[in-house]
């Protein structure tokens, strides 16, 4: 039974098909048109080849078609529209602007909700979830830029005595046009010491002479951050959601041991409660 026209927007969950659940599946089967979202997060191939399986043919859609919806919402019109997303769709501010542009047009629309990563994290990892900080995304470099923000998150929620997930980029061009790269182990740990080298530089004379409390209290919780960062204490989450997944446990100077799959993210831990400790003794390899 096909569903009435409208924009179907729903979360396919992490790592592969099978964490999907069966109201996301229904939908997706019973729409009129499929579209993959393609740029915040990536499947291996034979993932799709089975998605596509089970649910039919699918185009694909990058961050232009997305920021720029209106031929979907054209063919939201008088169709059935299901746009996947993995992970959750709620999670990207795109996919918010996407449902506001919708309703305004008076298209109908609902939400399937699926597992995130931070779900998937948060919940492997045995650290608390209510423990857990601001969580931020590691970019490529472009040229010579290249963010700081990262690291001032990292080192606020050190200060504040919280966890930070630290997710990866996919894409190195930052267009979000296609040739997705996820960034590995070893690329985060380089695009992390350049970040450090740049927020230092920039930053550390202007602490005294600021007034702003806001923006002397970043500064400060640079501290928190050891002055060689190779002796960071991180997580690195490999392929989480798959029967491949695997928490490793050490330092950033040698994330190099850290197992390399599809899809990587990564914990910087705080104080860790003996619960923690526990769990992460028990489940991350070092």
């Amino acid at each position: 039974m096909a569903a009435k026209p409208g924009l179907l927007l729903v979360g396919i969950g992490m790592g592969d098909i099978h964490s999907m659940t069966t109201s996301a599946l229904h939908a997706i089967q019973n729409a009129d048109f499929r579209i993959l979202e393609a740029y915040t997060a990536k499947w291996s191939d034979d993932d799709l080849m089975l998605l596509k399986e089970m649910v039919g043919e699918f185009d694909y859609a990058l961050r232009p078609d997305i920021e720029n919806p209106e031929k979907i919402l054209a063919q939201c019109q008088e169709n059935s529209v299901a746009v996947m997303v993995i992970g959750d769709p709620m999670q990207a501010t795109t996919h918010v602007d996407l449902l506001l542009r919708a309703e305004e047009l008076g298209i109908s629309y609902k939400v399937y909700h699926g597992i995130s990563i931070t779900n998937l994290a948060t919940g492997i990892s045995g650290l608390s979830n209510y423990r857990f900080g601001r969580p931020t995304t590691l970019t490529y470099a472009y040229g010579d830029w290249i963010a700081t923000s990262p690291l001032e998150v990292i080192s606020v929620n050190l200060q504040l005595n919280l966890h930070t997930l630290v997710l990866f980029d996919l894409d190195p061009t930052g267009l979000g046009t296609g040739d997705m790269q996820p960034m590995l182990p070893v690329d985060a740990r380089k695009t992390m010491y350049k970040m450090s080298e740049k927020w230092r530089d920039d930053y550390v004379e202007e602490i005294e002479s600021s007034d702003d409390y806001s923006f002397n209290f970043k500064l400060h919780s640079m501290n928190q951050l050891p002055d060689d960062l190779s002796q960071l204490p991180v997580v690195v989450c490999t392929d989480l959601g798959t029967t491949n997944q695997n928490l490793w446990r050490g330092l950033l100077g040698f994330i190099e041991n850290a197992p390399v799959g599809n899809m990587h993210c990564m914990i910087i831990p705080s104080y860790l409660s003996e619960i923690e400790e526990k769990a992460l003794n028990k489940w991350a390899k070092e």
